[in-house]
């Protein structure tokens, strides 16, 4: 029976199709070699309505689609619609705003020059201009949001108040941390991270701010100011008046040289005219075209963030990757740490007299000066303790438990970390010993800086074995306010007058004036008490020409104000006084 009434299901299909009556087919042509499934006998099997709850997208094109299209099940299509960027009046004016702001951006070269008041006042137009987007469309601002825009705001002022730290490419990575609180903070403000609050998934964060969110939403810019321009009024009179201006440049092509040829004067006028508008015209076509890609970029990330369109993937997605990752045994994962754990204790059994002399201020056999006893292995201690923190990161994230079900891997970590801050203390102690004998440097002042924030890491790391707590939260904020802090003190100054003063005092007797070229405008203060101090004609002569040349420095500065700075202004008015003494000293003699 029930073959029969297959049969004729088929004979009526074939007869629609042969005669042409059923004009729209929403039938699908069935793939090659499919076969009808006998019917059932009508009772739902056991856990059939599981399985259409838990109905995965398929194909439109598959046998699967096929029959579930026969069967009366709508197809569901792997790719989502596009929903369109619906804008109201603030989404236009802000886009506006966005565009010109881009056009600053490229005009003061605030990426490739990024020194002197450019720089904090475009990061302070940047946030005023997104404070008022958010209290336009009434978002509530989160609390912790002021945190991120105040060190935002904080690594702006130290380029406002030194510059930006030019020497060994540290400038690369200030120039990262502002971009980077500069993406992180609207997302803070909006609730549009993940947990809305800084959290263990910050990385992702980061990266949906960088990419995700404006380049998904890169068109809502330009979506905007045309949705803003057809509400306009006064659209078609804009659009004459700008048709009119596009006609009369023929006509005056063709009138302008005749009247220049009849009076000499008008020639002069005319020819000037041009002369400074096609500069500027070229100006504003060149930054111009360059702030269009960048306008589109920073409100696609605006976009993203207060309209929640385009973030990228949910939590539960990196929840299910991260899941796949753990595929380490516990006994692989124990095996690794205590072999790596055996050979650090080897390593410091065998080398304790030479680790440790630094603590004792003893130089050991085999090393002709502390120079060179300091130098050997420092970085590569410091790179090991970095490199221990990965290996951390790595095993808690492959194996197949976490450190909160298992206590022999809390253990590991605890053992790990404390290892690591033994090498790092033996680092300190050697850098110190440096010091001593040699004085301060950047590159000397800069890895002790970080040495202390990887302290800092490796203690949170023991604390979190016992008390539960966002460590990635903590390490953020304590790195954010230790480079801030940074940025905000004057290092080259804190440097030089620190090695000025055991100078003075006899107790650095290989440093030389001419090391004060390497801190720029930063050793002017403390070279000046020298200059003006010292009775020693050579050291007065070397440190008088170092100051004329830093006068120099600072006015070349001070000529515009988008690469002023307070310290430039300053070292302006203290040296100009002593401009005509100056003079008398050269490079080569007093």
């Amino acid at each position: 029976m029930e073959e029969n009434k297959e049969m004729n299901r088929s004979e009526q299909s074939t007869t629609d199709m042969t005669s042409g009556e059923q004009t729209e087919k929403t039938t699908p042509k069935p793939p090659k070699g499919w076969q009808p499934e006998p019917q059932g006998t009508g009772q739902e099997p056991q856990g059939e309505g599981e399985k259409k709850e838990n109905q995965k997208a398929i194909s439109p094109y598959s046998a699967a689609a096929w029959r579930s299209n026969t069967e009366g099940v709508n197809i569901i299509d792997v790719k989502p619609v596009k929903e369109p960027f619906t804008a109201d009046k603030h989404d236009s004016i802000f886009a506006l705003l966005f565009l010109i702001m881009s056009y600053l951006l490229m005009r003061w070269g605030v990426l490739w020059y990024g020194d002197g008041m450019r720089m904090g006042v475009f990061t302070l137009i940047y946030a005023c201009v997104i404070l008022g987007y958010a209290r336009g469309k009434g978002i509530a601002i989160r609390r912790e949001s002021w945190f991120w825009l105040a060190m935002m705001l904080g690594c702006a002022l130290g380029y406002c108040l030194w510059g930006c730290l030019s020497q060994g490419g540290y400038w690369i990575v200030q120039i990262s941390f502002l971009l980077g609180t500069a993406v992180y903070w609207p997302m803070s403000l909006s609730g549009a991270l993940f947990s809305e609050r800084t959290d263990n998934w910050m990385p992702i964060d980061l990266i949906r701010g960088f990419f995700v969110m404006p380049f998904g939403n890169f068109g809502c810019g330009i979506s905007a100011l045309k949705q803003g321009a057809s509400k306009i009024r006064q659209g078609r009179t804009i659009l004459g008046i700008l048709l009119g201006a596009i006609i009369s440049i023929p006509i005056l092509g063709i009138v302008l040289p005749q009247l220049m040829s009849a009076d000499i004067g008008f020639q002069n006028l005319v020819e000037r005219f041009f002369d400074n508008i096609l500069h500027y015209l070229f100006n504003l076509l060149l930054y111009g075209i360059m702030a269009i890609p960048t306008a589109c970029y920073l409100y696609g990330l605006i976009a993203g963030c207060f309209h929640r369109r385009n973030s990228g993937k949910k939590p539960q997605d990196y929840e299910k990757t991260i899941s796949s990752l753990q595929i380490l045994p516990m006994a692989t994962v124990y095996t690794a740490l205590s072999i790596i754990c055996f050979v650090y204790l080897i390593f410091i059994g065998v080398q304790a007299g030479y680790l440790f002399s630094a603590f004792r201020r003893i130089c050991p056999e085999g090393y002709s000066s502390y120079a060179e006893y300091a130098r050997k292995g420092f970085f590569e201690l410091c790179r090991v303790a970095a490199f221990n923190g990965a290996v951390l990161l790595a095993a808690n994230v492959l194996s197949r438990k976490s450190c909160r079900e298992t206590p022999v891997l809390r253990t590991f970590n605890t053992v790990l970390s404390l290892l690591t801050l033994l090498l790092l203390g033996t680092a300190w102690s050697k850098m110190i010993l440096y010091v001593n004998v040699y004085g301060l440097s950047i590159r000397r002042f800069l890895p002790c800086w970080f040495m202390a924030f990887l302290t800092i890491c490796f203690l949170m790391i023991i604390i979190l074995q016992y008390k539960s707590f966002s460590i990635i939260r903590n390490i953020a904020a304590v790195g954010a306010v230790m480079f801030v802090v940074l940025c905000l003190i004057n290092v080259d100054g804190v440097i030089a007058r620190y090695n000025l003063s055991r100078f003075q005092k006899g107790s650095l007797p290989n440093f030389e004036i001419s090391e004060l070229y390497d801190y720029n405008l930063g050793g002017v203060a403390p070279a000046l008490d020298l200059y003006l101090s010292t009775q020693d004609p050579q050291v007065k002569s070397e440190t008088g020409w170092y100051l004329s040349r830093m006068l120099v420095t600072a006015r070349f500065s001070n000529h515009s104000w988008l690469g002023t700075t307070a310290q430039s202004l300053y070292v302006e008015s203290v040296l100009s006084p002593f401009e005509e003494e100056f003079k008398q000293y050269t490079p080569w003699k007093g």
